[in-house]
């Protein structure tokens, strides 16, 4: 799963997320730094959460959610959620073939 948002409406942001559902890596990058990265091998939580603020005069808190399927998740479609200052920007569908779709 792969996409890409702007945040912020004055001091505008590049927030890209990039997830590997079959080896787990998870990356998050703002106007290209990586902010979080992580590996998502083996997890019983069905949802893992990501929290940051981006901007330094305009500031936003970001959290992005990632969400998989139960039962062989890794090797099924799963859900990316952005919410910028508790709204939600988008969602997003995975699929394991690389390609990525926005949710209406």
């Amino acid at each position: 799963m792969e996409f890409t948002i702007e945040v912020g409406d004055e001091e505008k942001h590049e927030l890209h997320v990039q997830f590997d559902q079959v080896f787990g890596q998870v990356r998050i990058e703002v106007d290209g730094k990586s902010v979080a990265q992580d590996w998502r091998h083996f997890s019983f939580h069905r949802t893992r959460r990501y929290e940051f603020s981006v901007g330094t005069g305009e500031t936003h808190d970001v959290v992005i959610e990632l969400t998989r399927k139960g039962v062989v998740g890794g090797l099924r479609s799963q859900t990316g959620r952005a919410l910028v200052d508790g709204e939600s920007v988008g969602s997003y569908v995975g699929k394991v073939s690389g390609k990525t779709t926005k949710a209406a």
